[in-house]
């Protein structure tokens, strides 16, 4: 019984320990970037519990099934015990060819899903000191629910959202509206349904639920709704214009650092290429000085060399041959890195 019972534990204990233990992902890191406050390089795993924060470089972290997030400097991401991104500070980009993508922000839930037609998922999602979060996509769209599961919001290419620090209640805990146990707006069902908002941002929403609010007082508010309607156009045409200019910047400002990331890379790789043909140069120089002596002794005294100078000529010679092939690689290498280096683009209509 007691061997049974040991087997059933360890059915149980051993897949779960070993979920607990394998990685979540991996980092590609274009500078300073820690995990639960260690600074790490290039390539560490990642496991659940760990946070993830970068320094003045942007990082990007991949995770199984075609999934990366791209990290913008100063940000920082959580992953759950239960294998879940957070974002926590700063800007990031989620990216997917296959598949959802689900992430938390704020008190957020973020379904990512790609489009029909580019069968990928592109969005930018900007977490606020202030607990807001704005929502960019590019391709594909998001779907944003409470995490009480009471508003639902929808971001897709084109229409940016942001989303409110804290979600409006709609829940059976808000107070009854309207007495007695008839047909009053606080009594049915469709209390207790979620409320379901389509691309709303910045207050919008409060400011035309309070003109229909005003709109079933008696006849004489109707020149105060009148003139708040006004208002609530004139404000819809402003925040539609500044989520457009907004959502331009967040793009062009990705696309400045994405590339001022991937240039300091090369720049890097390019710089270890210079370093060895410089270290060749010198080399060469000392090989070419014993050449020199050489000669002009055979040119003072019209006499053959001796063993020892022709075994310093052989040496020179040798130490020609692999500097020449050392230079020749470097040379390559470099080449390769200064084609990519002019290959990255870097918005040209971006405007500060």
């Amino acid at each position: 019984m007691r061997s049974a019972t040991k087997g059933l534990l360890l059915s149980i204990l051993v897949p779960a320990l070993m979920a607990a233990t394998m990685p979540v992902g991996s980092l590609t890191t274009f500078g300073a970037t820690s995990v639960s406050g260690v600074s790490v390089p290039s390539g560490t795993a990642v496991f659940p519990g760990d946070t993830i924060t970068t320094g003045a470089n942007s990082a990007i972290f991949n995770l199984p099934n075609g999934r990366t997030v791209q990290m913008s400097p100063n940000s920082t991401l959580r992953v759950s015990k239960d294998s879940v991104v957070e974002i926590v500070t700063g800007a990031s980009r989620m990216q997917t060819k296959s598949g959802s993508f689900v992430m938390l922000a704020s008190k957020w839930q973020l379904d990512g899903q790609p489009g029909g037609k580019s069968g990928m998922l592109t969005a930018d999602v900007v977490r606020e000191s202030d607990g807001r979060v704005s929502l960019n996509v590019s391709s594909g769209k998001l779907v944003a629910t409470s995490l009480r599961g009471n508003v639902v919001m929808v971001a897709e290419a084109g229409r940016p959202v942001m989303l409110p620090s804290e979600p409006p209640s709609t829940g059976p805990t808000d107070p009854p509206q309207g007495g007695g146990s008839g047909g009053g707006m606080g009594s049915g069902s469709g209390s207790n349904k979620g409320l379901i908002v389509g691309a709303v941002v910045l207050g919008v929403a409060g400011i035309a639920i309070g003109a229909a609010a005003l709109a079933s007082q008696p006849p004489d508010q109707s020149s105060t709704v009148a003139a708040l309607n006004a208002q609530v156009s004139t404000l819809t045409s402003q925040i539609t214009a500044l989520n457009s200019q907004t959502a331009n910047l967040l793009a062009n400002l990705n696309a400045v650092a994405a590339a001022a990331s991937a240039s300091a890379a090369l720049t890097a790789q390019l710089n270890v290429q210079i370093g060895i043909l410089l270290q060749a140069q010198a080399v060469l120089a000392q090989a070419q000085g014993i050449i020199n002596a050489l000669v002009a002794k055979i040119a003072a005294t019209g006499a053959p060399l001796g063993a020892a100078d022709q075994a310093s000529l052989a040496a020179a010679q040798a130490t020609v041959t692999a500097q020449t092939t050392i230079i020749a690689n470097a040379a390559t290498a470099a080449a390769a890195l200064i084609s990519q280096i002019q290959k990255i683009q870097v918005p040209s209509n971006f405007k500060p």
